[in-house]
């Protein structure tokens, strides 16, 4: 079999109409002239969007010739990513692209402000995917911000507790720097702490991302250390990884705060409501250091665990490309550590289509070496192996050893999935973290751990739901041991949604006296069990019921989703054995600047407590300030929708509305990859219409942009003529402005609606022949509660 593929026309020719057919069907023939031109832009530069075969390469200013067309110049092809005609004249202005490719298909659409190319294989430039087309530059200053507060009452004891964290950062010609900051205050005793401060420009053609300050090493086989240096690393986005995968669970038994900390650098903090909480695709910057938890309550109460490092699986390994580090061990002001300089670099490759290799060493000025190696493999789809090896020799305590880990994970039939993780360390190995200690401690060291196992079952089926268990164990140099065990299950039952969780936690302590040590066992268990029913009008019923210990906590919690601005729950809990009682209010407020949850309590026995949560951003820009109400990432974008207040824009971080100038910030666009913002048109006032209420772009990392939705502001009327009008017009006459251009048709019974009363000097015109002046009173004020006013109108003969 075998097809031709003829090639469409770049551009429609002339249609032709016929008179008598226009005339019988009640239409001016004088029309066929303002409809015999294809779509045509004005002529001039024009920002639209342009798509090449199907693909959105985002917004671009692009010229059109005198008669509307579509100019080829050098900066169209390089946004495009077309070839260059071999026939151009360097410097020349328009490019007869058509004819040196013929193929090329152009469609302009005025209407959606957009051009659709359709070029042939031969016309495309052969970049690698890293320089395929995308925008950058662009400058503005942010602040992130986070504040909390908490004051609780019991027995006439009263505690107070406030947390803040604050980032402040600039972007600049696809540079950005970052600078965050965190402040804790409980009662009297108060905690600040520089996190980090650094600068990062993205190099595109090496494929790689350039940091400079105070960093946590990232993209090494090894395990690092947050310096004060510089680092060299791969740019994950052009290489389109997905997300980490990486997640911690727990329980927190009042509203608190969650820090996850990695070799004593903080990797991650959020604020969790009191019950079970997960946070996931967590950045790691090794596979080989645990994860250090710690919940902070509102209460006062702190729960501290540690992720094994078994379990975080082969999500950071290294999948392909150079990465280097070299600088100071950062202490945190810490004066029981070392801050030795060290350098750290590791390479990872491709063998063949089903084998990753990754190869890297460390060396510190306090003479310690490390290095390490990683193989993974997948044996079809389902199946996928991970090995590494860790090599370690010298610092403080002069010692070598190894560590050895593996993973192996299957998807077997019928949605059964298990995973497997092993880790076996020898006595003498130490990783960096290992060797800051100024006095060392034998005992210390002992309590790291010896052998890590993890095991993981998941299940699901459409009839018993869905099943998943874990088992993870650490053995420690000296002897203690920690089992930790996990169950859950879910199921919907008609629109009933039931959730089982089970824990059990073992562990054995070494207690050390002055004549003896001995093991002492401790265990603890939980249950969870909870049903969620949605009530309607964006309503949902969660009951729940638990046992941590020998404490039972049953409870209700209604969510009401009012608008999309506005939610509301309130909470009923008891606590036994000690009868605690409470009742609890939260609302939620999303503003155009900002994220608030404010929370009341009131329990028995004279307790009650109140929190205040608020998120948010501001960005200072070249038209002005603008807030958001979610953090600023690294690439964003300010948008304008005319200077029209309250618009409600669809962007990748969530819903956001336009402040009294017209603007809003898209907190996040994806580097890279396409992204979409939309005008919501059910937001537009009745007489403000959008020109392209879509906008699609491809942002470098570290770019600012600027997105602009034009819009009209129409007054929609519908006119009624008089008699003596009525009698000298007929149906189909066409309404012309002031430069003869046609408005509109003159419709049965003598009415005419036009979009835009605004216009003037209109009248109605037959076969070219003027006929009279429409006249009409337009009120001062337009009737915003109808879609288009009503008028009397005249069209006295001229």
């Amino acid at each position: 079999m075998s097809a031709c593929i003829l090639p469409l026309p770049s551009h429609a020719a002339t249609a032709g109409f016929d008179a008598q057919t226009l005339k019988q069907r009640g239409i001016d023939p004088s029309l066929s002239q303002y409809f015999a031109q294809a779509p045509r832009f004005a002529p001039g530069v024009r920002r639209v969007n342009l798509t090449l075969n199907g693909k959105a390469l985002g917004a671009v200013d692009t010229r059109f010739d005198d008669q509307g067309q579509l100019c080829f110049d050098a900066q169209l092809l390089a946004k495009a990513g077309l070839r260059t005609p071999s026939q151009a004249t360097p410097g020349s202005g328009c490019h007869d692209y058509l004819v040196a490719f013929p193929r090329t298909v152009v469609k302009l659409r005025p209407e959606r402000q957009q051009v659709d190319l359709l070029a042939s294989d031969d016309s495309l430039e052969r970049a690698p995917t890293r320089t395929a087309p995308f925008q950058g530059g662009g400058s503005a200053a942010t602040l992130n911000y986070e504040l909390y507060g908490a004051a609780n009452q019991f027995l006439g004891h009263s505690s107070h507790y406030t947390a803040a964290n604050a980032e402040l950062g600039v972007n600049l010609g696809d540079w950005l720097v970052r600078s965050r900051h965190s402040y804790s205050a409980f009662n009297d005793r108060a905690h600040t702490e520089n996190l980090y401060t650094y600068a990062q420009k993205t190099l595109v053609e090496q494929g790689s991302i350039l940091q400079l300050g105070e960093l946590n090493i990232s993209h090494s086989v090894l395990p690092g250390a947050p310096i004060t240096g510089l680092q060299w690393v791969p740019e994950a986005a052009l290489q389109r990884r997905g997300h980490s995968g990486v997640q911690v669970q727990g329980f927190a038994q009042d509203n608190a705060r969650v820090e996850v900390r990695q070799a004593g650098a903080l990797i991650h903090d959020q604020m969790v409501p009191a019950g079970p909480f997960e946070l996931r695709d967590l950045a790691l910057f090794n596979s080989s250091s645990d994860l250090d938890v710690r919940v902070i309550e509102t209460s006062g109460r702190e729960q501290r665990f540690s992720v094994p490092a078994i379990n975080l699986g082969t999500a950071t390994r290294v999948a392909g490309g150079f990465s280097f580090a070299l600088g100071k061990v950062r202490t945190f002001h810490s004066d029981d550590l070392n801050a030795p300089l060290m350098a750290t670099a590791s390479n990872g490759w491709l063998l063949g289509e089903r084998y990753r290799f990754a190869l890297g060493g460390t060396l510190g000025d306090h003479d310690y070496r490390a290095t390490g190696m990683t193989l993974d493999t997948g044996f079809g789809p389902d199946i996928s192996l991970g090995l590494g090896t860790l090599l370690s020799h010298g610092g403080p305590q002069g010692t070598s050893g190894a560590q050895f880990n593996g993973q192996l994970s299957v998807k077997w039939p019928h949605g059964l999935s298990t995973g497997l993780n092993l880790s076996r360390e020898t006595p003498g190995y130490r990783d960096l973290s290992d060797t800051l200690a100024r006095r060392y401690d034998e005992r210390q060291y002992y309590r790291s751990s010896r052998d890590q196992f993890g095991l993981s079952v998941s299940w699901f089926n459409p009839t018993f739901g869905a099943l998943s268990a874990t088992y993870a164990s650490a053995v420690q140099f000296n002897g203690q041991r920690s089992d930790f065990i996990t169950g859950s299950w879910n199921r919907n039952v008609g629109q009933v949604n039931l959730g089982l969780r089970v824990e059990h936690n073992t562990r054995q302590l070494r207690r050390y006296r002055a004549d003896h040590e001995r093991f002492d066992r401790q265990e603890q268990s939980a249950v969870y069990l909870t049903a969620s029913l949605p009530l309607g009008s964006g309503s949902r019923l969660r009951s729940y019921a638990g046992r941590r210990g020998e404490r039972n906590t049953y409870g209700s919690t209604l969510n009401s989703q009012l608008s999309d601005r506005v939610q509301t729950s309130l909470s009923a809990e008891y606590e036994a054995p000690d009868a605690r009682q409470s009742l609890s209010a939260g609302l939620n407020l999303l503003t155009d600047s900002a994220r608030t949850q404010l929370s009341v309590t009131q329990g028995n026995e004279g307790r009650r407590g109140a929190s205040l949560q608020a998120s948010g951003a501001v960005a200072v820009h070249g038209d002005g300030v603008t807030f958001s109400p979610y953090a600023i990432g690294d690439t964003f974008a300010i948008a304008r929708v005319g200077d029209v207040a309250g618009i409600k824009l669809q962007t990748p971080s969530g819903p956001v509305w336009t402040d009294r100038s017209g603007q809003a910030v898209v907190a996040q666009l994806p580097a890279y990859q396409p992204s979409q913002v939309e005008v919501a048109t059910r937001s537009l006032p009745r007489a403000v219409d959008v020109v392209n209420g879509h906008q699609a772009i491809t942002a470098g990392r570290g770019s600012v942009h600027r997105l602009g939705f034009s819009v009209v502001h129409n007054r929609r009327v519908l006119l009624t003529l008089d008699a003596a009008s009525r009698a000298r017009l007929n149906k189909g006459d066409s309404v012309v402005d002031a430069q003869g251009q046609f408005v509109t048709a003159v419709l049965d019974g003598g009415q005419v609606f036009l979009e835009n009363a605004d216009a003037q000097g209109l009248s109605v015109s037959r076969q070219g022949q003027r006929l009279c002046t429409l006249g009409f009173d337009l009120p001062a004020q337009p009737d915003l509660d109808s879609p288009y006013e009503q008028l009397d109108a005249h069209c006295p003969s001229t």
